[in-house]
């Protein structure tokens, strides 16, 4: 239960493991559920621990593993329903958390870790582009510099970085 929760000021959002799976959840204000759904299987010898994304009216949720169902989905944070959901091409456990940013003014979901970068197109959950690295295992946050329109991405024991142009 390491996942750090998110709220939107109506309500407070939060992702388990559970049986296999990362539960996601939604609770009012005074702690009444809203509503609670399996967001997908899950499979680590480490748990789950990455954060929950809100853009919008998308709960945004990153369960890259080492079970074959890895993958990158968007909920409606107000009924639980999916919305998108996109496959991993490598299954490997990271707990990088998904940074909201633009791409030529598209906006954009950039994840890392199982041996690449992917830019997702946040509405529809396509890949815009990916790039193999930094590592196979990430678990470092990715930074953006908006003065020089970068993102850095930091990659796991091997001492990979990436900086890439947003442009």
């Amino acid at each position: 239960a390491s996942a750090t929760p998110v709220c939107d000021g109506t309500a407070v959002f939060t992702a388990f493991q559970a049986d296999g799976q990362i539960l996601i959840s939604a609770f009012d204000l005074g702690g009444s559920p809203l509503w609670s759904r399996p967001a997908g299987n899950f499979e680590s010898r480490h748990g789950f621990c990455t954060s929950l994304v809100l853009d919008g009216n998308r709960l945004l949720v990153s369960g890259l593993q080492d079970g074959p169902d890895a993958f990158v989905a968007a909920f409606n944070k107000q009924s639980g329903d999916l919305i998108w959901s996109t496959p991993r091409r490598d299954k490997i456990r990271s707990f990088s958390s998904p940074l909201l940013c633009k791409v030529d003014e598209r906006e954009i979901l950039l994840l890392s870790g199982a041996n690449q970068t992917v830019a997702y197109d946040r509405q529809t959950g396509s890949v815009v582009w990916e790039l193999d690295g930094p590592a196979e295992k990430t678990v470092s946050s990715i930074v953006t510099c908006p003065d020089s329109n970068l993102a850095f991405v930091c990659g796991g024991r091997n001492d990979g970085f990436l900086a890439v142009s947003l442009d």
